[in-house]
């Protein structure tokens, strides 16, 4: 088991290839802590409310796809509608790709008439935790098997929720996890290039920079500008009128910064209004095998000045990390000018005993 725990890590990537109906029948076990019975692996909370477990199949052999629920007593399931959902649960789960691209999309639900007895108004406290539970489950069942798995609380509920069939009111969504079989990843580039957004014809996306193709679909647009830049000719510019999130990015080898402590900087003035609109740079850390280390995207503390300031995110690099991705992002409609990057070291990484 030790290994396990060891080799766990957040997969983020999965090929087109599915995953056994015996390794799909392991992960519901492990995520009900023993097949055919209600017995739960944490004593401290063996009597609060029971969860029911769904299973969102895109690629299982031998399983058509569609969505299911896990009948534990039996170590069945019980399908609630037929059909490739693998979209609707990307966009239920705020556009997270790899969300879309899984093989099976597991979701851990509790009925609100099951949280009042024996906990009262901690019900909900305790369900939430039996919830981290049965993901930690499937986490360690999936690293077991080989397959590569991300536990998701990024989700919209009423969505999630209709992709279930739930009732209104009476059962509701509280953690998503995938798993799928790992995909290899291309060696990214080198180094970080044009971080002074000097390079590239104004209009079209800055050379070097990354604008993913369903951030145009969702209503973005990326491109350089000539638009009051921090420096220079030009910046570049991230606009669009969409309800979920805009990007542009770039990722480069992280070799260089193992076991470093780096801070991404770049100048940013923003036009954003609304509560539910915001902006951020952003940094995330690639392990092996598609799993994530350090990540932020400033949505604690969103970017919200029309006026050119500095921002900064520091984070460390794990010693085994395979690629640095930054960019700078926005979430529902605005516009968001970004100039000036870099990326720099600053010290070494905090070791851990």
């Amino acid at each position: 088991m030790l290994p396990t725990i060891k080799a766990r890590r957040s997969a983020r990537s999965y090929s087109s290839e599915p995953i056994a109906m015996e390794e799909l029948s392991a992960l519901c076990a492990a995520a009900d802590g023993a097949a055919g019975t209600r017995k739960i692996t944490d004593p401290l909370l063996a009597g609060s409310a029971p969860l029911s477990l769904f299973a969102v199949v895109r690629s299982v052999k031998g399983l058509d796809a569609g969505v299911y629920q896990y009948v534990p007593v039996s170590h069945a399931l019980r399908r609630v509608k037929r059909g490739d959902f693998s979209k609707a649960c990307m966009e239920a789960c705020l556009e997270q790709e790899f969300c879309g691209t899984a093989a099976v999309v597991f979701v851990k639900t509790v009925r609100w008439s099951n949280l009042l007895y024996p906990d009262g108004d901690r019900g909900y406290r305790y369900a939430n935790l039996r919830a981290g539970v049965v993901g930690e489950g499937l986490y360690l069942q999936a690293t077991a098997l080989g397959l590569g798995v991300c536990g998701v609380g990024a989700f919209m509920d009423p969505n999630v929720a209709s992709l279930l069939d739930l009732r209104a009111g009476e059962e509701v969504p509280l953690y998503v996890t995938a798993v799928g079989k790992k995909k290899s990843l291309p060696k990214p580039p080198p180094s970080a290039v044009n971080l002074d957004f000097e390079r590239g014809r104004k209009g079209e996306v800055p050379n070097g920079w990354v604008f993913p193709p369903r951030c145009a679909a969702q209503g973005y647009r990326a491109c350089l500008s000539d638009d009051k830049p921090y420096q220079g000719r030009f910046c570049a510019l991230l606009e669009g009128k969409g309800s979920a999130f805009g990007n542009i990015m770039q990722s480069f080898d992280a070799t260089p910064y193992r076991g470093k402590h780096i801070r991404f900087k770049a100048a940013v003035r923003t036009e954003i209004h609304g509560k539910d609109n915001w902006a951020g740079l952003w940094m995330r850390v690639d392990l092996k095998d598609g799993g994530m280390g350090f990540f932020d995207n400033m949505q604690d503390r969103p970017i919200t000045s029309g006026e050119w300031k500095v921002y900064t995110i520091d984070g460390d690099v794990d010693p085994e990390a395979e690629a640095i991705n930054i960019g700078v992002l926005m979430a529902g409609s605005g516009r968001v000018w970004i100039d000036a990057a870099s990326v720099e070291v600053v010290g070494a990484a905090p070791s851990t005993p």
